[in-house]
């Protein structure tokens, strides 16, 4: 799909709609309908957190934290920690959005990327347990410094490093004084699983459907798809946020590219720890 964008913005039209009215089957960088953009990984670049990392993923750019407290655990879940994702679209990285309460995009991805974590069994929440009633609770804070279209693959990526990345310190309970001692030896957080996005977007007219999709392609598309696979290829999550309905034939192609398209981002990751 190229996206001609000599856009000359007339009173009483919205970008979107410009967009949309502009897209034609060429893509605008060159890219096949299957191909993705060039991906880069960072880790460790975030001094004062427990793990970090970096995505780049075209002009799509996404920074990750992780940092931890010692809190007590739940009386339902004895023993389990927690493991909080947030991710964060300021006005900085894209104009589309303004400053105040998180956007409904923002919120959304928020809970897929939550959702992905607990359904995949990414980290044991059980493995966060301290000595006594104490666990680690994680805060993964995703922040997108730029925004060219498709941030949940990058994300999911930014994610998974800095979790790969993650060291706590070894925390004792003192027995005879109840005291809490940290340790400025670490340990490395257990990663259990990796799951990897691939992200689609679809047109009604002509059914086409393309990978990682740019800026103007999400917005000038009839629907956005997300699938989330396990590294055995077993599908972990789907994330569809209205739009057309993707005919059955579609989406299993999306599933099929999908695994093929994650195997590269498997080993990157593996990469980037070496």
């Amino acid at each position: 799909m190229r996206s001609k964008l000599s856009i000359r913005l007339n009173a009483g039209r919205s970008l979107v709609s410009i967009i949309r009215e502009t897209m034609v089957l060429e893509r605008s960088d060159g890219r096949d309908c299957w191909k993705t953009r060039r991906t880069i990984i960072n880790v460790g670049s975030i001094g004062t957190a427990y793990g970090s990392s970096l995505v780049r993923r075209g002009k799509t750019t996404m920074v990750c934290g992780v940092k931890g407290e010692l809190a007590n655990s739940r009386p339902e879940n004895p023993g389990d920690g927690f493991l909080v994702v947030n991710l964060d679209l300021p006005p900085l990285c894209c104009p589309f959005f303004r400053p105040g309460p998180p956007s409904e995009q923002s919120q959304a991805i928020s809970q897929f990327l939550n959702d992905i974590i607990t359904s995949s069994g990414c980290v044991a929440l059980s493995e966060l347990s301290v000595k006594g009633q104490l666990v680690w609770c994680l805060f993964v804070d995703i922040i997108c410094l730029e925004y060219e279209g498709n941030v949940i693959d990058a994300a999911v990526l930014a994610m998974l490093a800095a979790l790969r990345n993650t060291k706590l310190p070894k925390v004792t309970v003192n027995n005879d004084s109840g005291e809490i001692e940290v340790s400025e030896v670490c340990q490395v957080l257990p990663v259990k699983s990796q799951p990897v996005t691939t992200t689609f977007v679809y047109q009604q007219e002509g059914g086409h459907v393309i990978v990682d999709p740019s800026f103007e392609e999400e917005y000038g598309a009839g629907g956005i798809l997300s699938i989330a696979l396990q590294e055995d290829g077993s599908l972990a999550k789907v994330h569809k946020p209205g739009g057309l309905q993707l005919p059955d034939s579609l989406l299993e192609q999306c599933i099929t590219k999908a695994r093929s398209l994650s195997k590269d981002m498997w080993q990157l990751l593996k990469t980037v720890e070496k």
